[in-house]
């Protein structure tokens, strides 16, 4: 796509004026498709030529666009999505990189011995039914036992049980279960007996029939996962979670039950689900585009209306947070990055954040993005986060 020099140096305005993003102008201009595309290719080009002086970068920004357009046409996200939301993107994107770049030294000071701490990739551990344990990776092609065979497994699609085959002649009970594990710095995506997909998310599990063979479809969730269910009128598809279930037939919808949010979070896609408290028997019916939220300790269930894209973004490789608490945002990073966080004053838990941020980052780049944004500081040793003012 060709852009003119206009739109270019407006956009370069936008960027380096985060302020503007209230204007009226700016925002009748981002709704243009084209505009929005601009502005996330000189993102991704400004993010390659970060190390360099930024007077002299941007002048190679106008001049390596159009190449470099073709390049990176597979990083486009903000097709999907709206102008507000396209604009924190890009602003996430350039809280580190803004006008006036902060000297390397004094950034480097903030941190002392950074280990260079990568993003969590595709990793899970299978627990057979027999108790052994299979580490699942890329080289991990099939998954067979004694009385299972079929489960496929490669790097993009994750496990697949859709062709699976049991010998149940020696064994007590008709449905066998596995359980897959997801550890911190990882996630996994799963395709059930029945056609249902569902991407585990960092430290969670899931407990699931090899193949369904009663009445109904049941599963067992801790932590978090998005599942798009296969519709089967015949059979009501059920997740366990944490004193509570929530009964489907055919949909798509998230939950997040770890327990640092003390809450269970179900959020709505499409279709319909119901919610059901084992704690006070509550049940409520939720809609697409809406979320429960169930205290664990007393059950109570309220229905609020939200972007579920805040919600399954996870699972898109982003991390979306609007009005999110440090506190929320690093129990996040935790999971994702594997390491471990100490704050010298609880109050800076709750420390409001606005932003995007791409899951593939290293954790430097997205601290480093949240101490420019903010007054905050973080010092790494190791694998340690210590979070100061």
């Amino acid at each position: 796509m060709d852009y003119n020099k206009q739109d270019i140096e407006f956009a370069f305005t936008i960027l380096n004026h985060r302020e503007m993003l209230d204007d009226e102008e700016v925002t009748e201009w981002l709704k243009d498709p084209a505009h929005l595309a601009l502005m996330t290719d000189i993102t991704v080009i400004r993010q390659k030529l970060s190390h360099r002086d930024y007077k002299k970068m941007q002048k190679e920004v106008g001049l390596h666009i159009k190449q470099e357009i073709r390049n990176d046409r597979n990083r486009r996200l903000i097709t999907y999505w709206s102008s507000s939301v396209a604009a924190i993107l890009i602003i996430g994107l350039f809280i580190y990189y803004s006008v006036g770049f902060p000297d390397t030294q004094d950034a480097i000071n903030t941190k002392t011995e950074f280990a260079i701490i990568t993003p969590g990739r595709p990793q899970a551990r299978l627990i057979l039914p027999d108790g052994n344990v299979k580490e699942l990776d890329n080289l991990t092609r099939t998954i067979e036992t004694q009385f299972i065979e079929g489960v496929k497994n490669d790097s993009l699609s994750g496990l697949s049980y859709s062709q699976v085959k049991i010998d149940t002649s020696n064994l007590s009970a008709a449905e066998i279960y596995n359980t897959l594990v997801v550890p911190a710095g990882g996630f996994y995506p799963i395709e059930l007996s029945d056609g249902t997909q569902v991407w585990i998310n960092s430290e969670s599990e899931l407990r699931f029939p090899v193949k369904f063979l009663s009445g109904k479809r049941e599963v067992f969730l801790k932590g978090e996962a998005l599942f798009v269910v296969k519709r089967d009128s015949t059979k009501p598809f059920i997740v366990n979670i944490n004193n509570a279930s929530i009964e489907v037939l055919g949909t798509t919808f998230n939950v997040n039950t770890y327990a640092d949010n003390q809450c269970i979070y179900t959020t709505l896609v499409n279709g319909s689900i119901k919610f059901i408290s084992n704690k006070n028997k509550q049940e409520v019916t939720l809609k697409p585009g809406t979320q429960s939220v169930t205290d664990t300790i007393t059950g109570n269930t309220s229905i609020r209306e939200v972007d579920v894209k805040n919600y399954i973004s996870w699972r898109e490789g982003r991390f979306i947070f609007d009005e999110m608490s440090l506190e929320l945002i690093m129990c996040q990073l935790q999971r994702w990055y594997d390491i471990d966080v100490f704050y010298q004053n609880s109050m800076i838990k709750k420390h409001k954040f606005r932003g995007v941020i791409n899951k593939d980052m290293p954790l430097e780049k997205v601290l480093d993005m949240i101490s420019e944004a903010t007054d905050i500081k973080f010092n790494v040793k190791n694998r340690t986060i210590t979070i100061y003012k």
